[in-house]
């Protein structure tokens, strides 16, 4: 039963998700009316199922390294019809709950993501297949290994593992079915194998996170809408015999956002350099196309021209920008997701304003935007704060100490959104008295937090401010349950949390 329902929300979750991005993206053409770090070749095991991929290595956002669960144990499998070999279809209910319960999952007092390592035999029978929807809502699988037998990837297999950045997929498969890697919106680069013949309908559709592809030459179909959305595929070599054209919709839209299509070796014009910035480069065209690290003051190379529809999509930690002056275009949703961003330096012609939806949403959530040197209002104090500066405000943006256990300095008036954002090994806070405004998702993902005092200043909390805070069970408010009642709540910023108790100054208040 917990299964079916996780499954339902996080179709729900998905489908609301996927109507955005085609909203806010402004997709140019409309998806079929009928149709729903990388993926590197090979993945062999030993004879006992051992595999060195899915190792550990991902770090938070305080560049603390991640505990990946090795959550292979409970892995359930099934008879192909053959019934000499197996399928893996999916998890055993505890293993469910710990994959998919939320991004960052409490598992033995951490909060943790996790890895499979699928075996090359079982009950010595070989695995060939993943089944139909076998991981399909495991939101916190980070990688997966699948060994060398691996034939066919099934129907939704992997549907809106949307954590995933690493899968080893076997070098032996033909099939990848519909809707099979549907909104994997992580992984960053694919490899699919010799030997794939076709490629279903919305296989990774939303994958938006992707850069490039090649479509080997064994593919001779690929369904409606594979490639639906991935708004920063930028380049395509075509090794097959189908028709790919930049620009088209056809064969799934692979080459819909495409500027290159190639079909002879060393055609590429992507680089990627040391710091991250995924590179396209035409004659005089120098487009950023995606932002692969997590620095949260980021001054773009001087030579980019253009920065491409989603290059920093979802880049949550990113508090301040430097827009080159040489940049004359800003695609679609660039900076959508940019909660924390608060600060752009424009030295470019382009009009960009502040709390403004123009130039990729770059300034959406700014309250500073300027345009000569030293007029930035951030700063990071001696215990890792970044804080926004304007007059009396003193908006905690960021926090990027390692402390666990934190008092915030007495000169904070407001959180700003995101500032906590997954900063899962967080455990308890204290609030200044001056804080007035807890932000949008301030304290989103942090799955260890249990306790938090919230002084009786503060008007306001937010949406999700405190969404998938799972362990917290302890708010002490230091005022009245009366003056509790009168701070404006969003309906969603308890959003799954823990059963909490609000202890106010004449009596305790339980969550609902």
């Amino acid at each position: 039963m917990k299964k079916r329902i996780v499954l339902v929300l996080c179709m729900v979750t998905l489908l609301i998700t996927a109507m955005a991005l085609a909203v806010a993206c402004g997709t140019k053409d409309k998806a079929p009316a009928d149709d729903n770090s990388g993926i590197t070749n090979g993945g062999g095991n030993d004879e006992n199922g051992d595999n060195s991929g899915g190792g550990n290595g991902d770090v938070d956002d305080s560049g603390e390294e991640l505990e990946l669960v090795d959550i292979s144990q409970y892995l359930t499998y099934e008879l192909n019809e053959d019934g000499n070999s197996y399928a893996v279809t999916g998890l055993t209910e505890e293993g469910y709950v710990l994959a998919g319960n939320t991004k960052n999952i409490d598992f033995l007092g951490k909060t943790v993501k996790s890895k499979l390592i699928i075996p090359t035999l079982y009950q010595g029978k070989t695995v060939t297949a993943i089944a139909d929807s076998a991981f399909s809502g495991c939101w916190s699988i980070t990688k997966i290994s699948i060994p060398n037998n691996v034939t066919i990837i099934g129907k939704e297999a992997f549907l809106g593992c949307e954590s995933l950045v690493n899968i080893t997929l076997s070098s032996k498969v033909t099939k990848i079915a519909d809707g099979a890697f549907l909104s994997c919106w992580s992984i960053k680069s694919i490899t699919i194998p010799d030997g794939v013949t076709s490629i279903g309908d919305w296989a990774f559709s939303y994958c938006s996170s992707l850069t490039s592809i090649t479509i080997p030459g064994s593919v001779t179909s690929i369904g409606d809408a594979a490639f639906y959305n991935c708004f920063s595929l930028i380049e395509v070599y075509n090794k097959s015999s189908l028709s790919i054209v930049a620009g088209s919709s056809d064969y799934g839209y692979v080459g819909f956002y495409a500027k290159n299509v190639y079909t002879e070796e060393g055609g590429s014009k992507l680089s990627t350099d040391k710091n991250g910035y995924v590179i396209y480069v035409d004659g005089d065209d120098i487009i950023l196309v995606k932002y692969m690290g997590n620095d949260t003051d980021l001054t773009l190379p001087i030579d980019i021209t253009e920065i491409n529809q989603g290059a920093l999509y979802l880049c949550h930690y990113l508090t301040s920008i430097t827009i080159p002056v040489g940049v004359t275009s800003i695609g679609d949703c660039a900076f959508s997701g940019c909660y924390s961003l608060i600060e752009v330096y424009n030295k470019s012609s382009l009009d960009i304003v502040a709390g403004s939806s123009d130039y990729g949403e770059v300034a959406r959530n700014a309250k500073n935007v300027y345009t000569e040197e030293c007029r930035s209002k951030l700063n990071i104090d001696e215990n890792g704060y970044i804080i926004y500066t304007d007059g009396e405000d003193n908006i905690l943006v960021k926090y990027l100490g390692k402390d666990t256990d934190l008092t915030l300095p007495n000169g904070i008036t407001g959180i700003n959104q995101g500032a906590f954002l997954g900063r899962t090994n967080l455990t308890s806070i204290s609030i200044s008295e001056r804080v007035t405004r807890i932000g949008l998702l301030a304290f989103s993902g942090c799955g260890s937090l249990t306790n938090i005092n919230i002084p009786k200043s503060v008007t306001s909390i937010e949406s999700s401010a405190f969404n998938v805070c799972s362990g917290l069970i302890r708010i002490e408010f230091q005022g009245t349950q009366a003056e509790w009642e009168m701070i404006s709540k969003d309906s969603y910023w308890d959003n799954n949390t823990g059963q909490y108790t609000i202890y106010c100054t004449d009596g305790d208040i339980a969550k609902e």
